[in-house]
Order: structure tokens, then sequence, then C-alpha cells
């Protein structure tokens, strides 16, 4: 929950509430980190306190994979659109708060309620060809086409009365260390529905003053039970790094699963219920959310097949061999990132390869070679090649879009990079 604070602030200054926000910054370097150049994103936040809102959606080509993803304050993964879930027809879609009781109006295709009345919306759009950049604005310009709309104002209704803006206190990350990390969680849970299955829990969380709405600490609180809740966030920190470590040790084959390794580490509250220590040492890393497995799979790696760190002063080869590219139903792309996961600036401003690459060479045998270096390659691997920094570390990410039945399993482990 506090991590979904954070992201509220630190993106939400920059994205107006109830209104689809499309970066125009995909396709160079700087801005956000771990973008992909493959497709369009498109960012929202929802404040559902006076009714619900209806996600306007176009008519979206059937073969470009198209995703909705809906995460409450809690993290939890609430709902889905698009084309694994509901496909790409033009449709309208209802995201409601906790204390929506109405039914939906004609013209609206599905229905997800959220536990807050806060939430963080996602859209993904395929880009067919990410070397074009008229590719990459056209996709931009259909996601443009989505629109936020009041219910009220979709079915000629009365608009309800307006009600203030949530006013919370402004993030620092330097109390996710103290006791007055308390206060985000008091600030942000006003604005949630507790779940049955938590309420006992939030009834003794009360006892030391953590409540909805309330400022903490409370006025008259013990010194002693001030410095023991200062002694047990200090230990959750140190627990929380402690599963961050496990979660990244995690690996297949040399590839982390940063998203669709089983447990999961992401998904709907069914999913994800009662896995408190998982979910925080998710959100605890660079990543904080992502994808359900049946939406996308992320595997990430830092280091060759020989377990020596990718450094830029080498050439590589990612070999797959016939029949083993990606399993997936939509597209798979492979991008290259800094230490940090920012792009890598290089004179054929590519960024990642993958299915959508146009002019990608396969092997006379069906198989695929990769080529990674910093320096240009003979013309015939031209087509194949991604460039690495000159001598700095790096790292490797693979995004499979729509995975098909054999990653759900956990298990799939693509060549890593190969020194030559």
């Amino acid at each position: 929950m506090i991590d979904q604070y954070s992201l509220r602030q630190l993106i939400g200054s920059s994205v107006p509430e109830n209104e689809i926000h499309v970066p125009e910054d995909i396709d160079s370097p700087g801005g956000f980190p771990y973008k992909c150049k493959d497709q369009v994103y498109g960012p929202a936040f929802l404040n559902l306190q006076e009714e619900p809102y209806i996600l306007k959606v176009p008519n979206i080509s059937s073969d470009l994979y198209f995703s909705v993803m809906c995460v409450d304050q809690y993290g939890h993964n609430f709902a889905y659109f698009g084309t694994v879930t509901t496909g790409n027809n033009q449709a309208n879609y209802l995201i409601a708060g906790p204390n929506w009781t109405g039914t939906a109006p004609d013209g609206v295709k599905a229905v997800a309620v959220s536990e807050g009345f806060i939430v963080y919306m996602v859209l993904r759009l395929e880009v067919k060809n990410p070397e074009d950049p008229n590719d990459i604005e056209q996709a931009r310009e259909i996601l443009k086409m989505c629109a936020l709309e009041r219910l009220s104002e979709f079915t000629g209704s009365p608009q309800p009365p307006p009600l203030p803006p949530p006013n919370f206190p402004l993030y620092d990350v330097n109390l996710l260390t103290k006791a007055e990390v308390f206060t985000y969680v008091n600030a942000f849970s006003e604005y949630i529905r507790i779940h049955c299955t938590e309420e006992g829990m939030f009834a003794r969380f009360a006892k030391i003053g953590v409540v909805p709405g309330a400022p903490f600490p409370p006025e008259g609180m013990k010194d002693a039970i001030y410095e023991a809740i200062q002694q047990g966030v200090w230990e959750g920190n140190i627990t929380v790094a402690s599963e961050l470590k496990r979660q990244l040790e995690n690996k297949v084959g040399g590839w982390l699963y940063t998203c669709g390794i089983k447990p999961p580490l992401v998904g709907s509250r069914e999913v994800m219920q009662d896995r408190y220590l998982a979910r925080a040492g998710m959100a605890r890393s660079r990543f904080k959310w992502g994808n359900d497995i049946q939406e996308a799979v992320y595997i990430q790696t830092f280091h060759d097949n020989c377990q020596h760190p990718l450094d830029g002063a080498n050439k590589y080869e990612i070999n797959w061999s016939a029949g083993e590219q990606p399993p997936v139903k939509a597209f798979w792309s492979l991008t290259l990132y800094d230490e940090q996961g920012s792009y890598i600036d290089n004179s054929l401003n590519r960024y990642s390869i993958g299915s959508n690459t146009p002019g990608l060479v396969f092997n006379s045998d069906n198989s695929l070679t990769i080529y990674i270096q910093n320096s240009t390659p003979d013309a015939s691997k031209l087509s194949n090649w991604l460039p690495c920094p000159r001598r700095d570390g790096f790292q490797v990410f693979l995004r499979m879009y729509w995975p098909k039945d054999i990653l759900f399993e956990g298990k799939y482990a693509p060549p890593r990079p190969e020194i030559v």
C-alpha cells in the first residue's frame, strides 16, 4: 500500500486525475526506467470517490496486443480488459469504487469494482514496427482515442455533488524506516474498503494508532509504545529486504522472473491473499507491480552463460534453436538497459529486438542468433544486432506477451548471452 502511495505522488503529480496520459519519449533514452519501445503506454490515476468512470475504447485491430491493467491501492491487479480477456472490439468498461451499488447501463461490456477509490490504470498497445517512428506515433494516436468519462456524463444523468480531493501528506522515502511511515498508511487507507478477511487485522492495528484517516502518531502515545513501533518498523524493513533478496535469487536457467514465476508475486486479491511478505518484497523492488502471468511474463539477466556480469567490452550472441524462441501468442521483445534500467544510446536508435523487428534474419535451420556488441557487426549480422555500451555493465530484459501455456509453469529458460 505504501508503494502505491509513493507511485500516486511521484507519477500522479505529472498525470492529471481521471485522464489518460500517453508519454512521448518511449523511443529515446531518458525518462522513466524500463520502458519498452515495442509498445506504447497510457497511464491514468482514477479518483472514484464521487462516481464510477467509463473507459471508452475504440475498435483496435485484432492483430495488435492491447491491454488495460487496473491496480487498486493494495497493489492488486483487480481487472484486465483487452486482447486476452475481453477482445479488441470497440467497448465501454465501467470502473467503480467500493461504495458503488448501481447497475451497469446499456452499452457497458464489463464492470470492475475496486476495493479503493484510487485506481492506477495502465493501457498498453503493441507497436508492429518499433523501428518506424510513424508506427510508434500511430499507436500513440490509437491510445489517445481511449477516453475516461464520468458515469453521469455517459448516461446523461445529473453529476453528483463534488467532494474535496484527498489531501495526502507529501511522500518522503526517509520515513520508510521510521514509525511515521504509518502516516501514509492512515492517509491512504481512508480511501479503501477494508476487506472482510482483514477486519480483525485492522482492529489490531487500531490499538497502536494505525487508523484510516487519523494522524500518526496519535496524541498522547507513550514513548515506550512509539519506540516499540519504531523497532518493529526497523525489523520489518530487514525482513522485507531479506524477502526481496530471496526473490532476486529465484532464477530459472540464470534468468530472473520478475513476472510469471510460481507462486506469483503479483495478481488479484484471490491470487495474493495472505501473501503479505511476497507482496512487500515485490513492492520494494524496482518494478513495484507487474502483469498477471496470463498477460505477460518478464525475465531478465545481468550475467552471461558463465555467470560473469555482462560487460560492453565483450561481444555476445544469444542463440535460439529452431522452435525454442519465446512461446507467445502476441509478441516478444529483448531490450538492453544500463544497470539503472535506462536505454543505452546508440547510432541505430535500436534499444530492443524481437518478433516485431523488421528484417529479422533466421538461420537456414530456423534457429535465431542475436548479436550483442558495441561495434558495428558485419553487414550480414546488422539486422540482428542489438547494440550495447562500450565498456559499462548492462542487463538483458525479455518480455513475452500473451504467453502460451508452457510459460505458466515458470520453467522456461532461454539461452543466455554467450561471449564470442
